[in-house]
């Protein structure tokens, strides 16, 4: 079970579709305008922070070529993210400059905006409350009482929150989330990942997204970012220590980083975190490069302008035409895929094997939008490129087994999954056309070979097999009673695609 709670993200998609239609240009459109936003009100924010004018467009040219913005403006599931962070930044800039009760309001509702577009948006209220705590000290505050009856209200905004969230029964049940309050240990253990990854792609051109789709880079990846984050960050709040905006932006870093151990790693979680961050790099690189510094201090300002800059600015433009490339390939590869006469009407698709888990996952929304075909039902066998048994029982019953790692255990597959199968021979699901019976499990409960048995004869017309062949899922005719036909493992055209 996966229930989100993000109103204000699905009024703007809702917004996009009644404006644009189908035409995917105006909702690109409206992440771009949103995109832009967030720059002018992000440097308004660091200036309002304290920031001197040089630093605020050092900070916003750090956070501009970070690769954490890349799949929040570039996909358009990922809208939630760019709006929670352009309320979150809103919220703090006028929390910071905040002077009178008026203005204290003004950021506690961009606050709860910032909630409203995505559960991380929560973090949007303990930084006002910072915010406030700095604008007071700063004694811009004529009746300081003002900020005091703020900050204690953002902070129980928060725990309000929090508490409707997990009462109300939002969050996820899912293997491929953890929810904090569902899953504790899972939800920590990832956030240690998820951290320590994200850490370090935001301060160089590593992807974390690369350790989601090979997991086996996990233990590396964590090693390598100790070995280098923690001296890193060390000398980064060091080197800033003489600035007063420090805490702030070490918070932000902190606090953004905490909601982030429901999914698995990736660079689109870290857009909240690149906000401090890109502040404390600017401040650290400013004090290494500036005058009367050590050669090892010069040194290592170089070195962390070159990889957060230089080199994570290089990546994004690789990143943003690579996926761009991808897009297009997976919107070809579904196109051209053979789904059937159009006039025979409803036509149910079985994908076999895929090249990649997206092309099945979007198969029937893409060629509804894209061909105008809303008669077909997709129907996933699995979601991978494993190598496959298919033997046909009877008329009506099929039998399909891996010959590899067991079903159910891809990325995109844990999604659908709210807890592991259990390993039961025997055990059936019922769906609309079919019956499933597991058959055979690994020693780990790995799920190996099922059979699905449908209630009426096949219509070889709307009944189609798909496999890739030559770049195209391509239908083929199932194995005649008795026989079983033997499928071989699905060499991907992009090894970095799940």
């Amino acid at each position: 079970m996966i229930r989100f709670f993000r109103p204000l993200t699905s009024m703007s998609l809702m917004l996009d579709h009644a404006l644009f239609g189908s035409s995917a240009v105006g909702y690109h459109l409206t992440s771009l305008l949103l995109w832009v936003c967030l720059l002018a009100t992000l440097h308004w924010t660091y200036r309002g922070l304290g920031l001197s004018g040089g630093l605020a467009l050092a900070a916003l040219a750090f956070f501009a070529v970070s690769s954490s913005a890349v799949l929040p403006v570039a996909w358009l599931a990922n809208r939630n993210t760019l709006l929670e962070v352009v309320f979150t930044v809103g919220a703090v800039g006028v929390a910071g400059r905040a002077c009178c009760a008026a203005s204290v309001a003004g950021a506690l509702l961009l606050a709860v905006l910032a909630a409203l577009c995505k559960e991380s948006g929560i973090v949007a209220f303990p930084l006002v409350a910072a915010g406030l705590l700095a604008a007071r000290h700063a004694g811009r505050f004529r009746r300081p009482a003002w900020a005091d009856v703020g900050m204690i209200t953002a902070l129980l905004l928060a725990v309000a929150h929090l508490a409707f969230l997990a009462l109300a029964g939002y969050g996820t049940k899912s293997l491929f989330y953890a929810s904090p309050w569902g899953d504790p240990v899972r939800f920590a253990t990832q956030l240690g990942i998820n951290a320590s990854t994200g850490m370090l792609s935001l301060a160089s051109p590593f992807p974390s997204d690369l350790v989601a789709i090979m997991p086996a880079l996990v233990p590396g990846a964590v090693a390598l970012s100790v070995v280098v984050v923690v001296p890193l960050a060390v000398w980064i709040w060091r080197a800033a220590a003489d600035h007063p905006t420090r805490g702030l932006l070490g918070l932000w870093c902190v606090l953004s980083v905490l909601p982030q151990g429901a999914p698995p790693p990736s660079d689109r979680l870290w857009l909240g975190a690149a906000v401090g961050c890109s502040g404390l790099f600017a401040l650290a690189a400013a004090r290494a490069l500036g005058p009367g510094q050590t050669r090892g201090s010069r040194r290592a300002g170089i070195a962390l302008v070159a990889s957060a800059g230089v080199a994570s600015a290089f990546f994004v433009l690789v990143q943003e035409l690579a996926i761009g490339q991808m897009s297009r390939d997976l919107r070809a590869t579904i196109l051209a895929a053979d789904v059937g006469p159009t006039e025979v009407g409803r036509r149910d698709l079985f994908v076999l094997q895929a090249d990649n888990a997206l092309i099945p996952i979007s198969m029937a929304s893409t060629l509804a939008i894209e061909a105008g075909d809303e008669n077909l039902r997709v129907w996933l066998m699995q979601t991978g490129r494993r190598a496959l048994e298919w033997k046909r029982v009877d008329e009506r019953t099929f039998e399909l087994a891996s010959r590899d790692h067991p079903f159910l255990t891809d990325m995109f597959e844990i999604v659908y999954l709210a807890e592991p199968v259990d390993p039961v021979v025997g055990a059936t699901w019922d769906t609309e056309l079919f019956t499933v019976t597991a058959l055979e499990f690994d020693d780990e409960g790995g799920l190996l070979r099922f059979r699905w048995q449908f209630a009426d004869d096949l219509d070889p017309v709307r009944s189609r097999f798909l496999v890739p062949r030559d770049g195209r899922l391509t239908a083929i005719e199932p194995p005649a009673v008795g026989e079983t036909l033997t499928l071989e493992s699905v060499v991907p055209q992009n090894p970095f695609t799940p």
